[in-house]
């Protein structure tokens, strides 16, 4: 019996066609890709204002979740930030960390376009691109069709906790939070 390669492989969609639906288990704090199309959910319960803590490690940084009763006596290195969840186009599930455009002293050009891009994600698969030249991202949207998003059932609670799963600051001992005061 002689077979061809295209009646032996199983279609891309096999594994939904078996009846599973993905579980996140992990998620990710960061900004888009600059090659990374991506979609943000128009659900106004997956969005929240946070107050985050970006310490650079070796390799890195990491984004720690900093309890609200701790912001305010930290306020020198605690950014308080909206966090959007956002999916690109190998589902893959992220929250974008994004600083309010109008806090501090002026308007931060850079907060206010991706928070435009943001908008315009919740309706458009985009990407953004920094542009140093104009100091503000660009938003590039997708002229390819591209299937919708299927966002996750967990709540955003849920996401947030696996987000900063060990990365929550609840106290003043907190190692991090001693490391940057006493320089160790």
């Amino acid at each position: 019996m002689e077979f061809e390669l295209k009646n032996l492989a199983l279609n891309q969609d096999f594994v939904p066609a078996v009846g599973s639906k993905e579980k996140v288990t992990s998620i990710q704090v960061r900004r888009p890709g600059k090659t990374e199309f991506f979609r943000v959910c128009d659900n106004p319960n997956y969005v929240g204002y946070f107050g985050l803590l970006e310490v650079n490690i070796a390799g890195g940084r990491e984004t720690y979740l900093v309890l609200p009763e701790q912001c305010e006596s930290h306020a020198d290195f605690v950014q308080p930030k909206h966090l959007f969840l956002a999916q690109n186009t190998e589902k893959g599930n992220f929250l974008i960390p994004v600083k309010d455009p109008h806090a501090g002293t002026r308007k931060s050009t850079w907060a206010q376009s991706l928070m435009d891009a943001i908008q315009e994600a919740k309706r458009h698969w985009v990407r953004v691109l920094a542009d140093q030249s104009i100091g503000a991202y660009r938003c590039h949207i997708a002229t390819a069709t591209i299937p919708d998003p299927i966002w996750p059932d967990e709540s955003f609670m849920q996401l947030i906790l696996k987000a900063f799963d060990g990365l929550i600051i609840d106290s003043n001992n907190h190692p991090v939070l001693r490391r940057i005061r006493e320089g160790a």
